[in-house]
Order: C-alpha cells, then structure tokens, then sequence
C-alpha cells in the first residue's frame, strides 16, 4: 500500500518525575534528525505522566526511531520500570518558526555601553614604566634617605656599641653577685639555727634533776 508520510509522533507513558533534560540525553542520538521538539512535564501531586513531542525530517526517520528506541523504559528510584509508548501524533501540524526580529538590530552605535568603550578604546595608553627602571628609582629613594655618616659619627656609634656591651656585662655580674650574697646569707642563716639549737640540748642535759 502507500507508504505513510506522517512525520510527528508523541512519546507517552514518560515518568512525571524525569525532567526534560534527562528525557533529550535519553533521545539525544535521533535529534539530528529531528526540527521539532516539545516537552510536557508530568505533574507529581497527579502522578500524571509526562509527554514529548518530536517531529522528524521524513517518514524513514520517524520509523527508524521506533524500532532503536520503541518500548524504551526509565527505571525510578525504587527500581520500579516505566514502558514508554510512541504512537503518531493526532495532530501533524508543525508550527511555523518564524524569524524573530530584534529591534535593536542595527542600532549598536547608540547603544550607551558601546559609546563608553570606544570612548575608552579612542583614549591615549599610559604605560607604567619597566621594572627595571622601577627598581632603579626605588633604590635611588633609599639611597637620598639613607642616614649620613661620617668618621666621627662611626666612632661614636662604635663607642655606644661598646658601651652597651659593657653595661650589659656589668648588669649580669652585678646579678650574679646578688644571687652569691643571697646563697651566702641562707646558708650562714641555716648554720646558725643548726648552732643555736645544739647548744639548747647541751643546756637542757647539763640542768637535769637528780634523784
């Protein structure tokens, strides 16, 4: 008989919850050979399932379709199989793609943004000096405030050096001294309680009662 020239189909039975994106990953094989395309998400308070709607270039791609992808079946997350069911679309209209026109074609040069940029783009370009030449003027800065010396400040900053040196040294014996009286006065100190107390026991002996 003749050959059906029906071109749209509509797959049913998707689960409501498969998104969109999930369902053209699963198709996304056969879209070449598709220029239409529609999706209806299902509704879960309904559990009613999703569609899609997709028309191909000719009637042998439509066909091929059915027979690699036909009784496709999503798995949900209990494991539970969702057979979908490809039938021919009740209604084969394909809606014309008309060209949209932007209104703002063509009209780029009043465009504010655009002005700003090639106002910044017509601007003369300022470049930051190298780094050697930074380094340069860094270091000739710190050579103007480097302090001054001369042989008599050296001498005096020599003297002041020693100076601190010697007061330091001075500073650690003079402690190291305070801590040999301290030594000295505990230990004098102990000797002459140990002192005190023998000759209290000599005395007590000496002064015993007699029978």
């Amino acid at each position: 008989g003749e050959m059906d020239r029906r071109t749209k189909l509509v797959v049913r039975n998707i689960p409501y919850f498969l998104e969109e994106e999930e369902f053209l990953e699963s198709v996304r094989f056969h879209l070449p050979d598709t220029n239409m395309f529609y999706y209806m998400q299902g509704s879960k308070s309904k559990k009613t399932p999703s569609r899609a709607y997709l028309n191909f270039l000719s009637p042998d791609l439509l066909l091929l379709f059915c027979e690699e992808w036909g009784d496709h079946k999503f798995l949900d997350e209990k494991g539970r199989e969702y057979t979908c069911k490809v039938e021919y679309a009740p209604f084969q209209n394909v809606p014309s793609q008309q060209p949209v026109v932007d209104s703002r074609e063509n009209t780029i040069e009043q465009d504010a943004d655009y002005v700003r940029f090639l106002d910044k783009m017509n601007r003369p370009v300022f470049y930051l000096p190298s780094a050697e030449l930074q380094y340069e003027d860094r270091k000739k800065l710190e050579d103007e405030n480097a302090p001054v010396s001369t042989p008599i400040l050296d001498e005096l900053r020599a003297k002041a050096v020693i100076k601190a040196e010697m007061d330091k040294m001075y500073s650690k014996k003079k402690r190291r001294n305070n801590r040999r009286k301290k030594a000295n006065y505990r230990k004098k100190k102990a000797n002459n309680k140990k002192n005190n107390s023998g000759s209290s026991n000599e005395s007590n002996n000496s002064t015993a009662p007699t029978n």
